[in-house]
């Protein structure tokens, strides 16, 4: 159970990684992106699939993982016709045009996530005063379920505490609903508590 000092600590980080992404994506579409951060939550990684729609529901995304002073993954993932919305919009195609994930697509998402993540990475980074490296974004789509497979089986990660962000990335007149999901792995999330309370004082 985390305290209400850490839930603020992961509301802050979460707000500012989020800010910084949406300045990088509203740059990437030339247009404004509005970002809301209404929730966070820190649950088991078996919820994840329910947190993107359920078991079944096609997802799009990258997975970022990073190292340095703290390590764990960062994921950007859309329900697919987000994502092919997404696409749309970044390409200068009319909305709906594009129906399935070419190369061109998946190149796309990829761009995005990479700019996004290393945004995010930066942002707390400077608030953290850590060294924070991103690595190369690798894409992924497959139903959720069997997405979670894939992350704790073939990358091996066990994931004790998952941090999930609910964002809302608003592009007028069209809405991206995306999932911001961060797993530092614990060692890791300790440090970020220690961290924060020798830089900024907290009890």
């Amino acid at each position: 159970m985390l305290t209400e000092f850490e839930i603020d600590v992961l509301k802050e980080i979460g707000n500012m990684g989020a800010s910084y992404s949406a300045n990088s994506l509203s740059e990437l579409m030339n247009q404004k992106v509005e970002i809301r951060v209404p929730e966070i939550h820190v649950l088991p990684i078996e919820k994840f699939p329910s947190i993107v729609g359920g078991e079944e529901e096609i997802v799009a995304g990258v997975l970022v993982r990073f190292g340095g002073d703290i390590e764990g993954y960062l994921m950007l993932f859309y329900k697919l016709e987000c994502a092919l919305k997404l696409i749309d919009i970044l390409l200068g195609k009319k909305i709906g045009e594009t129906r399935e994930l070419d190369e061109i697509g998946i190149s796309t998402l990829q761009e995005v996530g990479n700019i996004m993540s290393s945004s995010f990475a930066n942002a707390v980074a400077d608030f953290l005063k850590l060294k924070i490296i991103p690595t190369p974004p690798a894409f992924a789509m497959d139903m959720a379920g069997s997405l979670l497979n894939y992350l704790t089986v073939e990358l091996g990660q066990k994931f004790d505490k998952a941090i999930f962000f609910y964002t809302d990335f608003i592009a007028s007149p069209k809405k991206l609903v995306g999932h911001l999901f961060l797993s530092p792995d614990e060692n890791s999330l300790n440090k970020i508590f220690r961290r924060i309370k020798e830089l900024y004082e907290y009890d």
